[in-house]
């Protein structure tokens, strides 16, 4: 098991964040499918989308090693149901 300092998390949640809010103008999305999580890079086939989020831009706040998501700009888009 590797254990990350604070800080050493805080740095890496500030590395995702700038990638989730270097979408403007458009944000960044958060899509929640059914299924195993499929391999970085494959392509979703059987998996069902279950909801799609628009974040904020930013996308949220970082301490104490958590990213916590900002409230979505929008109503969730739940086209389906698992």
């Amino acid at each position: 098991m590797i254990t990350y300092a604070v800080d050493v998390k805080n740095s890496m949640l500030a590395g995702l964040a700038a990638k989730l809010d270097a979408a403007d103008p458009d944000p960044g999305r958060l899509q929640l499918y059914t299924g195993p999580q499929p391999g970085a890079g494959a392509v979703i086939t059987t998996e069902t989308l279950l909801a799609d989020i628009s974040l904020t831009i930013p996308c949220g706040s970082i301490a104490d090693g958590i990213l916590t998501l900002a409230t979505p700009i929008e109503d969730s888009n739940l086209p389906d149901s698992g």
